[in-house]
């Protein structure tokens, strides 16, 4: 299992490490560096149950409608169907992101299809979210 050539994805770079197809789609384990004070809107995922460890530099999660600082060493667990976001507060950071089932990297690999290099509109993203199982709030509440 090698790990793959990095995705740049609005300011993120992913590197999947093991992936679905690795694993006959049990899990899915990504590295994923972050520059500047950016992160995902509140969403959750249908599909998928996540773990974060944070490697390096700081981040503010949102998770459950709790607000959860994780620094490095720690590791936070996000249930699927569970509403979370998160934003760095350091100008870098890295975290490992372990998914179960298997899928987030195809999820990444559609994504950088659509965004080819820009920075990402959500309406464009909305057939590849919709097919990963993903719903951005505030369709949490009505989906």
């Amino acid at each position: 299992m090698a790990a793959t050539e990095g995705l740049n994805i609005a300011g993120a770079r992913v590197q999947v490490l093991v992936s679905s197809h690795d694993t006959g789609g049990r899990y899915t384990i990504c590295e994923v560096e972050t520059a500047g004070r950016n992160g995902p809107p509140l969403h959750a995922h249908r599909y998928e149950d996540g773990f974060f460890y944070i490697l390096e530099g700081e981040f503010d999660f949102q998770l459950a409608g709790k607000a959860i600082t994780a620094g490095p060493g720690t590791s936070i667990f996000i249930p699927r169907q569970t509403a979370y976001a998160f934003r760095g507060k350091d100008d870098k950071g890295r975290f490992l992101v372990l998914t179960h089932p298997g899928g987030l990297d195809l999820f990444f690999h559609d994504v950088k299809a659509v965004v080819q290099g820009q920075q990402p509109i959500l309406e464009r993203l909305v057939p590849v979210l919709e097919k990963h199982g993903i719903v951005i709030s505030p369709k949490l509440e009505s989906g």
